[in-house]
């Protein structure tokens, strides 16, 4: 039986983290931090942008820098050009940065 608030030790499976990624920024929204606001300015994208690429992209890493997984997916804008995202999911989407 699962703990509850119990963080999970291994990370999700690239499909199981696509697919809860699509279901929380369906369902719930995105968080975005401080550090990726400023990160959407610099490099001239949109939210419709993020949409667009955790909506049709796939997750192509993962890490554990701190007590949550990482997961970056790459994909790309509306416009077609190659971006990458960085989310952290904690019963949220937390989005941490977004790469051209």
């Amino acid at each position: 039986m699962k703990k509850e608030g119990r963080l999970p030790d291994r990370p999700l499976s690239p499909r199981r983290a696509i697919e809860r990624i699509r279901r929380l920024e369906r369902d719930v929204g995105i968080v975005l931090t401080a550090h990726v606001r400023q990160r959407l300015v610099q490099r001239k994208l949109s939210l419709r942008d993020i949409s667009h690429c955790l909506k049709y992209g796939r997750v192509i890493e993962y890490s554990k820098p701190s007590r949550l997984w990482r997961y970056k997916v790459q994909g790309s804008t509306i416009d077609g050009e190659h971006m990458s995202c960085v989310v952290e999911i904690n019963g949220k989407l937390i989005l941490i940065t977004v790469m051209r």
